[in-house]
């Protein structure tokens, strides 16, 4: 899965996939706490990663800095972001 990040859309990562594939989501606080994921399964073809910017738990965030973790076709991914609300 390619990853493309659009500037404007900080909740949002977009990639495609040449085949079926599994698809590992996750955000990080920079204390390296998992705070929420998502294991899609997703067919071949374009497809977008969005996250609410709440914790799994459903309960708000702090503003800050955090990071999304990506997993999918072998390959891992990590950006940085700055939730803000």
């Amino acid at each position: 899965m390619l990853l493309k990040r659009k500037p404007s859309l900080i909740r949002r990562l977009a990639g495609d996939t040449s085949a079926a594939t599994a698809v590992e989501f996750a955000i990080y606080d920079l204390a390296g706490r998992e705070v929420w994921a998502t294991k899609p399964h997703f067919a071949a073809g374009h497809h977008t990663l969005q996250w609410n910017g709440r914790a799994a738990s459903g309960g708000t965030l702090a503003p800050g800095l955090y990071l999304a973790r990506v997993r999918a076709d072998g390959l891992t991914r990590v950006r940085r972001f700055v939730l803000v609300h």
